[in-house]
């Protein structure tokens, strides 16, 4: 994504970033897997204690053993996809602040001296051949 496109619209360039960084399927996929595992469970151990009597209790340790398990893998995901997104916004809110401070474009909010601080003088000459001075649209540059 350029920042041409996420000037233009920022809304759908963010919809669009997060919908590519972050699996939106995820979450139902782990719903269905937790389904399926509790659908086949009890019928598994009713199967393994028609053999021996015996394992049934072998059986009950290994399925609550395996749901806590499941749902400690469930809770690390879901920490992790939070986390994710958290930093997601957090980069794409800066992204917009550095490209729109106060909503609005640089150049009506923004003053040039911490620029020329930065880069120093050399920068107006570089805007200078940079900018097309007969193009009255907005140019977007690159230091």
């Amino acid at each position: 994504m350029t920042p041409f496109e996420f000037i233009i619209d920022e809304k759908a360039a963010i919809e669009n970033i997060s919908r590519s960084m972050i699996p939106a399927d995820l979450e139902h996929k782990i719903h269905e897997f937790r389904n399926q595992l509790q659908n086949a469970l009890p019928g598994l151990g009713d199967e393994i204690a028609k053999i021996d009597p015996s394992l049934k209790k072998a059986f009950t340790k290994t399925e609550q053993s395996l749901i806590h398990q499941f749902n400690i893998l469930e809770k690390k995901v879901s920490n992790a996809l939070r986390q994710k997104q958290n930093i997601l916004n957090n980069q794409l809110l800066s992204i917009s602040e550095n490209l729109k401070p106060g909503g609005t474009l640089q150049e009506r909010k923004l003053n040039i001296i911490p620029f020329l601080a930065k880069y120093d003088w050399s920068l107006l000459k570089n805007l200078f051949q940079a900018i097309d001075l007969n193009d009255y649209n907005h140019q977007l540059l690159e230091l």
